[in-house]
């Protein structure tokens, strides 16, 4: 043992005073001295207690007793330092190898063990280091406690780091490859026909992988040749080391493939014998087609991977890896340095021979020629170079199989298909439908893990499609692994110099038509005889997310024509960014994967996304680019996916509901698509956008935003599918380069660093620290100004010198835009020469949508003479200031298919715009004019505020823009007092809120708009009557948006509705009996939307004087048959009225009645169907379960048809049947929509009883409850008190619901009001109706 010991330390020395090995293997090294330091501290340590023989006195026994806890300290140090080295392959050149391509946790390593180690010309012998510390002399200043802790404190963080270094991930720049595309095309055609039953996917998979490959390869030849001409140039030996050895030869094949590489068309035989030189570092060889030995033949298990088993007969392996490339029989020939990896080999620091099989294994470990063979991979990058690791992560991650589940008590059965469990279904359970609409939510909610052992099943390989048998793992494994060896060993031997003989090649087109024919000729897989056919199961440990497509979605694509959406057009003024557009489509090119694109303001996150998508659309058949800066409007812009690619029709589907089948069809979407979100705020804007199965799917997203923190990765599925990429400025070359040719467009690129501006273009670069905005600006002045570099850098200088002897208010500006310094004072310097109508529609601009301003809304006959400059008469004008703004780089000009043209302005060129003028005191005036432009396109809403869905489209247009006013209103609440609020303005915001509420779209942005609008008529500028019309159409909308918000704002909405009505009250009063039928109209509407919330707070008598007074009017009207609707509202309100006052024959008739004009109104859609739920709700208390199921899966049924399933009119259906499969369904489409915390509370509450009535899942019956008792918590304070006294979660929960959202559809809070209501009080209401007054009783 000590011998050995002493061995390991001879050879860790010699291995330690080669500098070169040092160089090429630091973290081998580093660690050698690490451990080298603490052994000779644990030397000194034993020295020194061995020494101490002698009695000693009390205070040298407790200087003893410290030192016997150092002794301890320092034995743990060094055993955690040797077990972290061992683990992570430090203690040999293997950590060195494996993070060879990764920068970042190479150097954190390196960084961390460098902290605590004594260099090698700072060692001290044992009696010298002891003196250090302290402990043969009491004069040290050295505290050896405080170096222990230090190093066990790093030792630690070596541990945290173990993780990152153990699967790190490749992020060194990669050198392009000349030709790329023609490498790919030939890798392309190979695989689809070596490889016929790979799915497109996987072969995009295998061609990213290839690539990364030659990249690797290309940087390893460079750096290989230029090592290799310094040692020419410092050694003869070098020269002579370079000699060919056995198997070699310097000739080099052109751009195709060596006929020399494939076994069977080899026409020359290999040179006999050794010519191999004794030099320690075997030259480079990459690309030469020596390589490729057609004399060996692997029969070691850990290396072969062909196979054939079973009758099932694999192509046999046709290219071989490279031989060995050293004689092991000369001397010293081993370590030697691998010309792939550029280390030393063998990795071991003790090991000092090789043989060839021991080469093969390290060459595998650089070509890194395994990858994940599954579709739905998340880790589909990751590459392997150890057979055993991928096949491991194949059998955790995907070789696990699904099975459907029948839960029913009487069955209890598993089954391998779900053809098999359907056939299941139809002859034992023919009460659930197998062939409705929700077919794919029944086939998720019963997808389990298997918990049956693997069967004898036939498989099929992923690539060839050859079976296999799931009994006979490792030749499978082979099998499929010899595929991969052979697909990635095209990657190697490709040169572009040409051969010294043309029989040596074979084209590459012939190459795939004639050897890949033959091969499937010779190897053609017999056939298996009753064979079931391969039917698509969901592969992986994972249940099925929502939106995976499933059983009856038949959306295949039949065409080929790539589909773009809202694509920009390339900018062909961009330049650079090539290591990050590579290492961009690394990511992205991997089906399933997310990559986040950060970086500051002006860097180009938007131009390098854009750029990728046009470089890079081959790769892609649909593209899909969504503007995402503004979050209000998203929804539309994300539809435009299901009405422009898959045909959706938007009309009468519930938004939300139409949102989720949009989404559901872009996962199941058989192209290879790309989603672009561009300029996202924050992740909770785009990720209900993004398909919950993405994994599982096509497509792959890409995200650009300024944040690099904008993703939690808070989910282990969204860690393995997710990639950032940080931009960094240009360099200072590309800085130079762009400037020098954009002012002169005639001058090339590679000419750039000859034009006599080069340098002034590379420092003025590093003034605005080579921003690409920044520089695009630069050009845009010069170009239009007609100013030199040199000029430009005067005109810096000074407003650099001007800007600081200002106060310090430009700093306020720069930290609360968001906005750079250079990019701010370059702003300056563009916008001091525009003309006055130039700077006053930049002004203008401010205030809109960044994204998209139309020309139409800027240009027309405008009467107003603050908008005179606007004149669709003063068209040489306009394009006068157009060309100012777009020469100078303030705006980009866009032209769409149909030639209208339209403009986008930097967001924050607004933000520093609106501050500017604020603080100039011209806010006022831009805002009134941006208003007013805004406000002529924005369709007005009814005077009775009735439905106009005519208007949508429109509203849909210009809705950006009235977000946009929106956003200067609060930032000049918040900043400058006193500006001036108009009339317009609140109709213009009441407008917006009121289109909201009509579209069903985003609940908290109408409410943030007529929150607006009636602050600004309680402005001192307006001063509104608070009794005015205008101020009671803004709350009647802010309560019905309101009522669906759930409890917690109950009251705000009964008080906003209270208000609006007392004003219609007053305005019909006032009128009376002049009224008019408008006015009319506004009033019984009010009363009866206030009359709904009484309901709420069970007061039915107060609420039935309205309804019937309200009936009275609709007589007055017209008749039932005239105006169907208004009485259907009164049938259906009284309907219930009556339920909850124990009169169920009057309810049941009066419910029917609704129902039925409801049909007369509508037909059987919507409100219908509404109308028929509450009857089915009646049809329950009365006792009738039977027909209330009934009518309740009818209801259920139409709405899946009308509405969808993820509308809340469908979800609460679901709910109201009320068995565990529904409720299952209903909480998974809940959970995905915009239900309530406290409807959701009560699903899961219901599902958690059912499953221990019926004992079954009772572990998800603990959680259901959980999460439910959990929101009655954080709700039951909105209940009545007698409510919460019964102390029944599931009456709580009802109590909580809206009346005409669910609250009846059980029968226990009926019962106990009953109960109440027999003994009720009289309480006097009076209700004021022209002149008259009714004292009822009232319940409760």
């Amino acid at each position: 043992m000590e011998k050995t010991s002493r061995d390991r330390l001879g050879k860790s020395k010699t291995f330690l005073a080669r500098e070169d090995v040092r160089a090429k293997a630091p973290l081998a090294a580093q660690f050698e001295d690490c451990t080298q330091a603490i052994r000779q501290l644990h030397t000194a340590l034993n020295a020194e207690l061995w020494a101490s023989k002698e009695e000693v006195s009390l205070e040298q026994q407790e200087a003893e007793a410290k030192k016997k806890a150092l002794r301890t300290l320092v034995d743990r140090c060094l055993a955690r330092l040797i077990a972290w080295g061992h683990d992570t392959g430090a203690v040999s050149r293997l950590l060195d190898h494996s993070l060879r391509r990764a920068s970042k946790p190479r150097s954190s390593a390196l960084t961390l063990l460098k902290e605590f180690s004594i260099p090698a010309s700072e060692r001290r012998e044992a009696q010298e280091l002891r003196d250090i510390l302290g402990l043969g002399s009491q004069d040290s200043d050295l505290n050896p406690e405080k170096f222990l802790a230090e190093a066990e404190e790093i030792i630690n963080d070596l541990f945290d780091l173990q993780p990152t270094l153990l699967d790190p991930f490749d992020d060194d720049d990669l050198t392009p490859i000349p030709d790329a595309h023609q490498t790919e095309a030939f890798d392309r055609q190979y695989a689809q026909k070596a490889f016929p039953a790979a799915a497109p996917s996987l072969v995009d998979r295998l061609l990213a992988a290839n690539r990364r490959r030659r990249q690797n390869i290309q940087s390893l030849k460079e750096a290989s040749k230029a090592s290799l001409e310094d040692e020419a140039e410092s050694s003869e030996a070098a020269v002579a080391s370079q000699v060919p050895h056995q198997g070699q030869s310097d000739q080099k094949p052109r751009h195709g493939l060596a006929l020399s590489r494939i076994r069977g068309y080899r026409r020359t035989s290999a040179p006999s014998g050794s010519e191999a030189g004794a030099s320690r570092t075997a030259p480079s060889t990459i690309g030469k087609e020596t390589f490729w030995s057609n004399d060996i033949i692997h029969e070691k298990e850990s290396l072969t991977s062909a196979a054939s088993t079973g009758g099932v007969q694999a192509v046999e392996l046709q290219l071989e890896p490279p031989g060995l490339p050293v004689d092991t029989k000369v001397k010293d020939s081993i370590p030697f340095q691998c010309q792939y990896c550029r280390i030393e080999v063998p990795l071991e620091l003790d090991k000092d021979t090789m043989t060839q099989e021991d080469w093969i294994a390290h060459f595998y470990m650089d070509l890194q020629p395994y990858t994940c063979t599954f579709e739905e991979c998340s880790r589909a990058h990751k590459l392997f170079g150890i057979k055993q690791d991928w096949f491991q992560h194949e059998l955790d991650y995907h070789r696990t199989r699904q099975a459907w589940y029948c839960a029913k008590a009487e069955c209890r059965t598993e089954f391998e298909t779900w053809a098999l469990f359907q056939q299941h279904l139809k002859s034992e359970h023919p009460d659930i439908r197998t062939d409705g609409p929700d077919l794919r939510a029944l086939a998720q909610a019963w997808q389990r893990l298997s918990l049956q052992p693997q069967t004898s099943a036939q498989r099929q390989c992923p690539l060839c499609g050859v079976p296999y048998k799931d009994d006979a793992p490792a030749e499978w494994r082979d099998h499929i692994a010899h595929h991969l060896e052979q697909f990635a060993l095209l990657a190697i031997g490709e040169d572009e110099a040409s051969p010294t003989s043309e029989d040596e090649l074979i084209d590459r087109n012939d190459f795939v038509e004639t050897y890949v024919d033959d091969q499937n000729e010779r190897y053609a897989a017999p056939s298996v005889p009753n064979q079931a056919p391969v039917t698509e199961e969901p592969a992986g440990g994972e249940d099925l997310e929502a939106d995976q497509p499933m059983p009856g979605d038949e959306d295949a694509e039949d065409t080929v024509e790539p589909v773009w959406l809202n694509v920009p057009e390339r900018n062909h003024e961009f330049m650079g960014r090539d290591n990050d557009l590579q290492h961009l489509h690394e990511f992205i090119s991997q089906s399933g994967s997310i990559c986040v694109v950060s970086g500051r303001g002006g860097i180009g996150k938007t131009a390098t996304a854009i750029e990728y998508a046009r470089r890079y659309e081959q790769t892609f058949s649909g593209i899909i680019w969504i503007e995402a800066e503004n979050p209000n409007g998203l929804a539309d812009r994300y539809n435009m996916i299901g009405t422009d690619i898959f045909g959706l029709a938007v009309e009468g589907q519930d938004p939300v509901s139409f949102f989720m089948n949009v989404r559901a069809k872009l996962g199941g979407w058989e192209r290879r698509w790309l989603l672009i979100f561009d300029n996202v705020e924050a992740w909770d804007h785009v990720s209900k956008y993004i398909p919950r199965n993405l994994p599982k799917t096509r497509g792959s997203v890409l995200i650009t935003t300024r944040k690099q923190s904008l993703v939690r990765t808070d989910t282990q599925t969204l860690k393995r599918v997710l990639h950032r990429i940080e931009l960094d400025p240009l360099t200072p070359e590309e800085a130079g380069q762009f400037l020098i040719c954009s002012i002169n467009p005639k001058v090339f690129l590679d000419d750039a660093p000859k034009h006599a501006d080069y340098d002034l273009a590379v420092q003025i670069g590093e003034l605005v620290e080579r921003l690409p905005l920044a520089l695009i600006m630069i050009a845009g002045y010069c170009k239009v100004s007609r100013a030199t570099l040199e000029d430009f850098h005067e005109i810096w200088e000074e407003k650099t010198a001007f800007r600081a002897k200002q106060t310090q208010r430009k700093k306020s500006v720069v930290i609360e835009g968001g906005l750079d310094s250079s990019i701010d004072l370059l702003w300056d310097i563009g916008i001091s020469e525009l003309s006055v109508p130039a700077r006053n529609l930049l002004e203008i601009l401010a205030f809109l949508d960044p994204e998209n301003i139309q020309k139409d809304l800027l240009v027309g006959d405008h009467t107003e003479e603050f908008l005179e400059f606007l004149n669709s008469t003063e068209a040489a004008l306009y394009k006068r200031m157009i060309r100012q703004l777009s020469g100078r780089k303030l705006i980009d000009v866009k032209t769409n298919e149909g030639g209208a043209e339209s403009y986008r302005i930097h967001r924050l060129l607004q933000t520093k715009i609106v501050i500017d003028i604020g603080a100039q005191l011209k806010f006022d005036s831009a805002m009134t004019k941006a208003t007013r432009l805004v406000r002529k396109r924005f369709p007005k809403s009814p005077a009775i505020q009735a439905p106009a869905p005519q208007n949508w489209k429109r509203c849909k247009e210009y809705m950006p823009h009235v977000f946009g006013l929106l956003r200067a209103f609060k930032h000049a609440q918040r900043d400058f007092h006193g500006f001036e609020q108009t009339e317009e303005m609140a109709d213009l915001f009441y407008d917006a809120g009121f289109f909201i509420w009509d579209s069903q779209a985003n609940v908290h942005d109408g409410l943030a708009f007529l929150d607006a609008a009636e602050n600004v008529l309680d402005s001192e500028d307006v001063e509104e009557d608070p009794k005015s019309p205008r101020r009671a159409d803004i709350l009647c909308m802010s309560g019905l948006l309101l009522n669906g918000m759930g409890c917690e704002r109950r009251a705000e909405c009964l008080d906003k509705l209270q208000r609006a009505l007392d004003i219609r009250k007053h305005v019909y009063d006032a009128a009376a009996p002049a009224y008019t039928r408008d006015q009319d109209v506004l009033l019984q509407n009010a009363a009866c939307d206030f009359a709904i919330l009484l309901l709420n707070e069970y007061k039915f008598d107060e609420a039935s004087v309205i309804f019937e007074d309200c009936l009275r009017h609709y007589k007055k009207w017209d008749t039932e048959d005239k105006i169907p609707f208004e009485y259907s509202k009164y049938y259906y309100n009284m309907g219930i009225v009556h339920m909850c006052k124990e009169r169920l024959d009057e309810a049941l008739k009066f419910l029917q009645h609704s129902v039925e004009l409801a049909e007369a109104a509508f037909g059987k859609e919507g409100q219908y169907w509404d109308n028929y739920f509450m009857l089915a709700c009646c049809v329950l208390q009365s006792g009738d379960f039977q027909r209330a199921l009934g009518m309740h899966l009818e209801t259920l049924k139409a709405k899946l048809e009308q509405q969808g399933k993820h509308s809340k009119g469908t979800i609460l259906s679901t709910y109201a049947v009320g068995e565990i499969e529904y409720s299952e369904r209903c909480i998974d489409l809940a959970t995905a929509s915009s239900w309530t915390d406290e409807a959701l509370g009560r699903a899961r509450l219901h599902l958690a009883r059912l499953y221990k009535r019926q004992a079954v899942n009772l572990q998800d019956a603990e959680e259901h409850e959980r999460k439910a008792m959990e929101a009655l918590d954080r709700y039951s304070t909105h209940a009545p008190r007698w409510v919460n006294d019964i102390n029944e979660p599931i009456m709580t929960f009802d109590d909580l619901m809206p009346t005409d959202e669910g609250r009846y559809t059980g029968n226990m809070l009926l019962k106990v009001l009953w109960g109440r209501g027999r003994a009720e009080k009289t309480v006097t209401f009076v209700w004021h109706m022209e002149g008259s007054e009714v004292t009822v009783p009232t319940g409760l």
